[in-house]
């Protein structure tokens, strides 16, 4: 194969165009010779190559001579002759171009041509051309470093840097084990490639021996010569046993564990086996042991898993991995196998007992527990039941399996004849055998449901709580629960004043009592009622209070109203103000759904500030009973003629309860009305303050005024005044307070029931 051909300037082709005249050798010269005729240019035909080159030379007259031979004679000397080397290309009949080959030509040489023509009377040459060669010589190659380097092979190869204008016939590597030695015929190895160009080849050196020395050449060879690369050298891997560490044993049981390793280092050799050895002696290996396991062949780490061993025995186990060179450890570990026990187990609770009206059989709940599997596994747990004593899972009349493993399970007993004796146990069950809770025995027998009365909480003036739990049904289905309460101390459901229902079934329940009267004693029971009837628990009593007086307040017809304590009576701070207002110039008519007020000047601030001014029928909501409820709220009363003589009497500082001193009419006492007047807006005949009380107690009676007829008097200015009802008639009139600006002590008098007072109420007192 012709490498690319460098055309040197070949032929410094043809300055001078000259024309070719004849030449005779020096023996022959004619006339005729003169009229031969050369072109003016000697071109070349072909490549020019190392070794060879095309000529090519055009006759434009042969000057009527007769052409024997003709041609091109080369030589490395200037004025080459047919005597040098020459072409022979035959006889010429005309003017035409004809084309030479030059051969045994040597690379990098100058040759000096002519074209010549013979005829009878001599040969004639045409003018001088000169031409050179190309440049060439051995391959250029080097060895590359080998990679790849294993045990027993490696890769090398060579790089063929130039072919030097040749045809590379042949190239490759060659090893050896001796540098010195090292030859294309005194080696250990040889690969060869064909015609390869310029560039890098690679092989694989296969069948090597490990941790050996090794030297390997590249080469190259053209038509010239070969060449070859430096040597290089190598090392093959030395093969070693592998290297590996073995895990802590994990989840170690009475028969089994978890163990492992990671190979570190497979000794440059191929991991062929790993796994871990044990055996109750030390140092197992994969030789002598009472275990192995295989677990792959891949280096890091893994995952053993150590089966049938044997309880409470110490183990030596440790970790394995096989190459080509041998079997590696890693470090000696213990395992002590577990101790098999039974399980341990929780008695059996009763959740309940049930009868089924549409079959006539009964069932019971149970709620089981494994506590602890005893190092082993819990295969089944569950309930096993019989008419007899004693049930085994091997000698029953009923079991169940409920599940594996610890914790909390149900169980059911189903298809029970009532009436009959069952013996049930709970069990649970593993490698080592079965353990039993302790036996429970029943039998289902169908009655009343079983009731548990709440003791009455969070009591107030009015309501209270209370409930209960059913806590047996009977066999049957409780169709209703609640509680019932009366005055009576046997309340039951053909006895009471109160009831609450509160849905079906067993289990607790609360209950709101309502509608109670502060101060009296209540009996309240809770029941249950099933198919058979109706079940009862204990009796409790209480009597509704709300909080102390002084701390109590009263929400009625959107106001509050503050209590203070007076001795044993407990009294409204404020007067009342409920109802509806109307003029003054009206009376108020019995209408038991509207309460009527006056406000004093017919201003509803007045009642805001004062309280409502109210006739006595009014008050009283049509009732001549001393002590009647009237317009007070739940639990509170008009206060009667007697109830204002304790309060007087508790408060005055010389007159005590029972004094003939408040059986008086008028003004009495000595500083009663002092002491309850509020501190401010009690004014004298000039607007002073003079008349104000020291509200020792917190009464804050304010000088509000009254209505007299259809005028409202004594309010406000000079003669400032307060006036109070009482429930006690004397005669057609009605006992009455009133407090006056310039008195420190109270009257008691009577007035008509027309006027329009105020009122304070007074709580009832407790049974």
């Amino acid at each position: 194969m012709k490498k690319f051909i460098s055309i040197f300037l070949i032929t410094i082709i043809l300055f001078l165009i000259l024309i070719v005249s004849c030449k005779k050798d020096n023996d022959n010269t004619s006339n005729v010779t003169n009229k031969i005729e050369f072109g003016n240019s000697l071109s070349i035909a072909d490549e020019l190559s190392y070794f060879s080159a095309s000529v090519s030379t055009t006759v434009t007259s042969l000057g009527g001579n007769t052409i024997t031979q003709h041609g091109h004679c080369w030589s490395k000397d200037q004025n080459p002759t047919t005597e040098n080397l020459h072409s022979l290309l035959g006889s010429l009949s005309s003017a035409s171009t004809f084309i030479s080959d030059l051969t045994e030509l040597l690379p990098n040489t100058t040759y000096y041509i002519r074209a010549y023509l013979s005829h009878n009377n001599g040969t004639v040459y045409g003018s001088q051309f000169s031409l050179k060669t190309l440049k060439t010589g051995k391959p250029d190659i080097e060895t590359l470093d080998p990679t790849d380097i294993s045990l027993f092979s490696a890769v090398c190869g060579g790089e063929i840097v130039s072919d030097s204008g040749l045809v590379i016939t042949e190239s490759g590597i060659f090893w050896g084990d001796e540098e010195n030695t090292l030859s294309i015929t005194n080696c250990l190895g040889h690969h060869k490639d064909e015609e390869t160009t310029e560039g890098t080849f690679t092989h694989e050196i296969a069948g090597l021996n490990e941790n050996t020395t090794y030297y390997v050449r590249a080469y190259a060879v053209n038509e010239i010569d070969t060449s070859y690369g430096e040597i290089k050298q190598f090392l093959t891997l030395p093969l070693n046993i592998p290297s590996l560490s073995t895990s802590n044993p994990t989840d170690v049981t009475f028969n089994s564990a978890s163990c492992g390793g990671n190979v570190t280092d497979n000794g440059n050799g191929t991991i062929n086996a790993q796994g871990v050895v044990w055996s109750s002696s030390q140092d197992p290996t994969i030789e002598s042991n009472e275990g192995i396991t295989s677990d792959g062949s891949e280096n890091g780490s893994y995952v053993s898993y150590l089966t049938g061993l044997n309880e409470s025995t110490l183990y030596y186990v440790r970790a394995y991995a096989r190459n080509e060179k041998g079997t590696g450890y890693g470090e000696l570990k213990q395992i002590t196998t577990l101790t098999l026990n039974l399980p341990s187990v929780k008695n059996l609770d009763l959740e309940g007992l049930y009868y089924d009206n549409t079959t006539n059989t009964g069932s019971a709940a149970f709620k089981g527990e494994v506590l602890d599997e005893g190092n082993g596994r819990v295969s089944s747990k569950g309930i096993v039941w019989d008419i007899n004593q004693n049930p085994t899972i091997d000698n029953y009349t009923g079991i169940t399996n409920n599940g594996k493993g610890l914790g909390i399970y149900s169980a059911i007993m189903a298809d029970l004849i009532v009436g009959t004796p069952y013996y049930v146990k709970g069990y649970a069950t593993n490698e080592k055998g079965t353990i039993y809770t302790t036996q429970i025995a029943f039998t289902i027998e169908l009655s009343e449901p079983g009731v548990r009365t709440t003791a009455p909480y969070n009591i107030t003036a009015n309501t209270a709580q209370s409930g209960g739990s059913v806590d047996w049904d009977g066999y049957l289905r409780v169709t209703e629960r609640g509680i019932v309460w009366s005055t009576d101390n046997n309340p039951s459901l053909d006895n009471y004043i109160g009831r609450d229902i509160n849905s079906s079934g067993t289990g607790v329940f609360t209950s709101n009592i309502t509608g109670l009267v502060e101060g009296t004693r209540y009996y309240v029971v809770a029941y249950a009622t099933n198919q058979l009837g109706t079940g009862y628990g204990s009796i409790y009593d209480f009597v509704p209070q709300g909080p102390p007086c002084g701390e109590l307040t009263v929400n009625y017809g959107g106001q509050t109203y503050h209590t203070v304590k007076i001795g044993e009576q407990c009294w409204m701070k404020e007067n009342l103000n409920i109802g509806v207002r109307i003029p003054k110039n009206q009376n108020m008519v019995e209408d038991d759904l509207t309460v009527e007020k006056y406000c004093y000047d017919d201003n509803e601030e007045n009642c805001s500030k004062y309280g409502g001014l109210y006739q006595w029928d009014e008050m009283m909501g049509y009732s001549t009973q001393e002590g009647a409820q009237g317009i007070c709220p739940e639990g509170w009363h008009i206060p009667t003629d007697n109830e204002w003589k304790m309060l007087e009497g508790n408060i005055d500082t010389y007159y005590p309860v029972g004094s003939s001193e408040w059986n008086k009419d008028g003004f009495r006492g000595n500083d009663i009305g002092y002491k309850l007047k509020s501190t401010y807006d009690w004014k004298d005949i000039y607007g002073n303050d003079s008349g104000n009380g020291s509200d020792e107690y917190g009464f804050k009676a304010l000088p509000g005024g009254k209505r007299n007829g259809t005028s409202y008097i004594y309010y406000g200015g000079k003669y400032g005044e307060s006036s109070f009802w009482t429930s006690t008639q004397s005669g057609n009139d009605i006992w009455v307070r009133l407090l006056d600006q310039a008195w420190n002590s109270i009257k008691r008098t009577e007035l008509p029931k027309s006027l329009g007072l105020y009122v304070r109420c007074i709580k009832n007192t407790s049974n």
